[in-house]
């Protein structure tokens, strides 16, 4: 498993970073743009915290903003958050944007 850091740009409005993931079972490595979640929901609400919706409206904005941008989506505790899955999971439902979050 390897990971790079190339670039940073712009998916959606949000800042993402570009992660080279390898694919074991083709021997090859494919581009995966991975947005913070918390860089997502200052983009949909601002950077005033207090100022957000629900967490059930958030959510909801979270969701409709991956089905928008063909992005997957990625949560875990911090024990078992692993960037190697939420790439290969976005590979996975073919996608190359994934929303990751920390749930610690």
């Amino acid at each position: 498993m390897s990971f790079t850091e190339t670039q940073q740009q712009i998916v959606g409005g949000v800042v993402f970073e570009w992660t080279e993931y390898y694919d074991r079972e083709t021997n090859s490595f494919h581009s995966v743009k991975v947005v913070n979640i918390c860089r997502l929901l200052d983009n949909l609400f601002g950077a005033d915290w207090s100022q957000h919706p629900s967490y059930e409206d958030s959510g909801r904005a979270v969701m409709r903003w991956c089905k928008e941008n063909k992005a997957s989506y990625y949560a875990a505790d911090r024990e078992n958050f692993n960037l190697h899955y939420a790439c290969e999971q976005a590979m996975g439902e073919g996608h190359n944007v994934v929303v990751v979050e920390d749930l610690s």
